[in-house]
């Protein structure tokens, strides 16, 4: 709430290395590897959603997400959470 007070968050995909994060006023995604990302509508709950690849950064314009992974891949998605590549 106030950006001082920190809160751990489990929620079963903690071993995976985060690199990146993009946020809307509704929505904010989370990219990292192997194979993650991660979205969530409230910032305490993620949804995982299962990706090939590692992905690096992501980035949204406020009305969609572009991943960018190793090798210069890319996904986009409209929601953060249905990604095409």
């Amino acid at each position: 709430e106030d950006g001082l007070t920190w809160t751990g968050i489990q929620e079963g995909h903690a071993q995976a290395s985060l690199f990146a994060t993009a946020a809307t006023a509704d929505t904010l995604v989370v990219v990292g590897g192997p194979g993650t990302i991660l979205s969530s509508t409230d910032g305490r709950h993620f949804t995982y959603h299962p990706v090939p690849g590692s992905w690096r950064g992501v980035a949204t314009d406020g009305a969609g997400f572009v991943a960018v992974g190793e090798g210069g891949v890319l996904a986009e998605s409209a929601d953060g959470a249905e990604w095409s590549f």
